[in-house]
């Protein structure tokens, strides 16, 4: 078992999908609903101005705390006793394993939570710009400015 082989790399991460399967999907509906209450309160708190730069900062946010309580949930089978064994025996390098575990928390996560954001803050741009084209004191800064801001002092 030394030895990584990608063929037992494949089957370790359709094994984690089968068994895991019902846990992400109530994760990915958790996740949308969670944005959805976000960019509500965005919406609300905005008032006459919005701006795309609060969305790419609430995209990091968001990418940064939901992705450290999806990683956290990463070894909870280690929990119990029964289930650690059972983890622990699989017939996998404990490499395959890490690189499994990767691929679900950087990879998988990243991609599935870019596209849950990008669905919900489309909908929010097309309900904030449909206002901003009936009442023409909302504004809208629709570029996003890369520069490091002036108070920051790194």
């Amino acid at each position: 078992m030394k030895n990584f082989s990608f063929k037992r790399l494949l089957l370790l991460i359709k094994k984690q999908y089968a068994d895991n399967t019902k846990q992400y999907l109530y994760g990915i509906a958790a996740l949308i609903g969670i944005i959805v209450i976000t960019m509500f309160i965005w919406i609300l708190e905005g008032g006459k101005s919005y701006s795309e730069n609060t969305l790419l900062e609430l995209y990091f946010a968001g990418l940064y705390i939901t992705g450290a309580i999806f990683a956290s949930t990463s070894f909870t089978v280690l929990d119990t006793t029964a289930k650690g064994i059972s983890w622990l025996s699989l017939p996998a390098s404990h490499t395959e394993k890490l690189v499994c575990a990767i691929v679900y928390n950087l990879l998988f996560f990243t991609v599935v939570y870019t596209i849950c954001y990008t669905s919900v803050a489309a909908c929010a741009d097309m309900y904030i710009r449909s206002l901003a084209s009936k009442h023409a004191d909302i504004k809208i800064d629709s570029y996003i400015n890369w520069q490091r801001p002036k108070s920051m002092s790194w």
